[in-house]
């Protein structure tokens, strides 16, 4: 080979290692980025993981507090009914005012009258 052929050759050589070391230099960065990222991205998955839960126990407290919620209303209607039809004496109802059976007595009578015959009610 005559000496232009290897100063070619070698020529080439070069550019192809600057290219080579370039491209290395390059695929560097994009790995650690994609390392940075990655850690990045497990962080918000611990954080996805936690916040699921989170909403699964509000979850369960909200059912758990609906049902305790339900179950004071069907009891306070149930009382309301017994109230209402006088299957629930006014001296177990819980107040303050002592002697209200006697004042409260004849308003419900009243309302009674009113309920079982609403035609001929007058207000």
């Amino acid at each position: 080979m005559t000496p232009t052929w290897t100063l070619g050759i070698d020529a080439l050589l070069a550019l192809l290692l600057i290219g080579t070391i370039v491209m290395a230099v390059r695929l560097d960065g994009a790995l650690r980025v994609i390392r940075r990222d990655r850690g990045v991205f497990e962080a918000l998955i611990v954080n996805l993981s936690s916040a699921t839960e989170s909403v699964k126990l509000g979850i369960q407290a909200l059912r758990e507090e609906a049902d305790r919620a339900a179950r004071h209303i069907g009891q306070r209607s149930h009382e309301a009914d017994k109230m209402a039809t006088g299957a629930f004496p006014l001296s177990t109802t819980p107040g303050p005012c002592p002697g209200a059976r006697e004042q409260i007595r004849p308003h419900c009578s009243k309302a009674a009258r009113r309920w079982s015959h609403p035609e001929t009610s007058s207000r």
